[in-house]
């Protein structure tokens, strides 16, 4: 709760496990309920109370309903968020029985929760009967584009709400077809759009890592584990230009040093299938010693992505929620994302003089992909060479093994 500052106000809601709270540091309402355990969870509301006080319903199942839903006469009343908790509560069910996985029902919880949801409590659709999930889907998606979601996001959410409709349509909730929402296709433009990542400046890089190194401090027990995890992975990122699927594939017995100081990773990803990625780090030996601390075993341990103190693996929506968080304390929109370090090392590597071919080898991408996506990096660093303006603390070269190699100027 570091990141939200000091808890300022507190509105009471009708059930007793449900609060709606506001932050200094944070504009927004948030909805506290307690779990089992006393564990509490929260999420992020609208800017106003009336709004937040009616997201709170969320929590509570609609357990009656769940019960029998034909021969239930309130369900013709219902309003979407009791239908949406008995959706959840019938999949939860799913849950126990090992028809899903756990993981599966978390996505579609946060999906409906957040999004869907959202987008009808906002613009006041509330009723089952009224909705016609067709007629309102093109503004949803525009809607959710205008808050910074990208199209893969959306395109996720409407396949979940697809369902979600599709099982309204069977239990007699609404009357027509109407639930056959069909997915957008994405623009040519837009894709190109998207495909580009912004990088950190270095002020931003600097903000992040000081968040980190905070919470570090602050937290006590295991979390102090996970975010120097976290911290380190970030370093990591930075100084390899990982894409994120890559980094939690790297594997202990997939690094190597050399006699020179540097850090020879074999990647496996399935884009490109393996490749040898050189460079020089001071993250690598922090991360197996955090490890060694915790005696997990390079030999049994899958993954440098395993475990973080739970004897079980992390997935990467969790460190992804987890860096959103970071993200947010700092001051940095949806734009940004853990995706970003990967564009940051590459803006790092073109000022420093390396040529583009040379970085996309040792990258696992194309040449072609680099110059269209950092054409400006690229301007902007041949005019400061035109300028003698530049300070190359660094040069490659290419061996006869055609592996790339980071040598240090004297």
């Amino acid at each position: 709760m570091a990141g939200r500052g000091k808890q300022t106000q507190k509105v009471e809601t009708p059930f007793p496990s449900v609060h709606l709270v506001q932050f200094e540091n944070s504009p927004y309402w948030w909805i506290r309920f307690w779990k089992k355990e006393r564990r509490q969870s929260f999420f992020r509301s609208t800017e106003t109370v009336d709004q937040a006080r009616a997201m709170a319903l969320l929590p509570e199942i609609y357990q009656e309903f769940l019960k029998n839903p034909d021969a239930n006469s309130k369900t013709e009343n219902a309003t979407v968020s009791e239908m949406i908790d008995a959706f959840l509560a019938f999949h939860e069910q799913r849950v126990k029985r090992k028809e899903i996985k756990q993981s599966t029902f978390e996505v579609k919880q946060c999906s409906l929760r957040s999004g869907m949801l959202k987008y009808l409590l906002e613009f006041g659709f509330f009723r089952v009967k009224e909705l016609n999930f067709k007629r309102h889907f093109k503004d949803y998606c525009s809607w959710r584009k205008g808050l910074g979601y990208k199209h893969s996001t959306v395109k996720a959410e409407v396949k979940i709400i697809k369902e979600f409709a599709n099982w309204l349509f069977k239990n007699g909730l609404i009357k027509d077809a109407t639930c056959n929402i069909p997915i957008p296709r994405q623009t040519h433009e837009a894709r190109e759009e998207e495909q580009g990542e912004k990088a950190f400046t270095e002020e931003q890089v600097k903000a992040i890592r000081g968040e980190l190194e905070r919470r570090i401090e602050e937290s006590e027990g295991v979390e102090v584990w996970k975010w120097k995890q976290m911290l380190y992975f970030f370093e990591l990122q930075l100084e390899g230009g990982f894409r994120t699927d890559e980094l939690f594939n790297i594997q202990f017995g997939d690094i190597k040093y050399k006699s020179n100081g540097e850090t020879l990773v074999d990647v496996r990803v399935s884009k490109t299938g393996r490749r040898n990625t050189i460079f020089l780090s001071q993250t690598v030996p922090k991360v197996i010693a955090l490890f060694k601390s915790k005696k997990v075993d390079p030999k049994s341990t899958t993954s440098l992505w395993m475990d973080f103190g739970t004897r079980k693996q992390w997935s990467s929506q969790f460190f992804s929620r987890r860096f959103r968080e970071i993200l947010t304390a700092v001051g940095l929109g949806l734009e940004y994302r853990m995706y970003c370090c990967r564009a940051t090392h590459i803006t790092r590597r073109i000022h420093k003089g390396v040529s583009t071919y040379l970085l996309a080898k040792n990258l696992g991408t194309i040449e072609m992909m680099i110059h269209k996506h950092y054409e400006d990096v690229i301007i902007e660093n041949e005019n400061r060479v035109l300028l003698g303006m530049t300070d190359k603390k660094m040069d490659v070269v290419l061996k006869k093994s055609e592996k790339v190699v980071f040598v240090p100027l004297v």
